[in-house]
């Protein structure tokens, strides 16, 4: 049964730069993840969305969606989570989590701090630690 839906995050403008970093950590802690252009309802459609992900156990993936008409918009992410709510749920908190570490550590450059991603568990839980410069 297909059940493709679309899930807001708290993340208003999204900063490609900033989620391209955020990917990358993610997929280096997490190996056997892909990165596409789609995600594929459980009938295997694929719908085109600004970053589509897969893993093994998720084959039909994860469609992440912040592309608007003028301008980078709100982070949605849209899929079919059918069979795979837990992995789904747990991608989409790891994605918006990494984000926000990575974005954190750039406003703490801004204000004169040496911040460091130090540890990035299997899980993919990063740890970042700042020091005044």
């Amino acid at each position: 049964m297909s059940s493709v839906a679309e899930t807001k995050t708290l993340i208003k403008i999204v900063h490609e730069d900033i989620l391209q970093e955020a990917l990358e950590l993610i997929c280096q802690a997490k190996p056997g993840i892909e990165i596409s252009k789609s995600y594929q309802d459980y009938y295997g459609h694929a719908t085109t969305v600004d970053v589509g992900i897969r893993t093994k156990s998720m084959p039909r993936g994860l469609g992440l969606k912040f592309r608007g008409k003028n301008a980078n918009e709100e982070l949605k992410f849209v899929g079919d989570d059918y069979g795979v709510q837990k992995e789904y749920s747990e991608l989409q908190k790891l994605i918006v989590s990494t984000y926000q570490v990575i974005a954190v550590r750039k406003a703490l450059g801004q204000l004169n701090y040496t911040s460091s991603i130090v540890n990035q568990n299997s899980k993919g839980n990063v740890r970042l630690e700042a020091v005044r410069a």
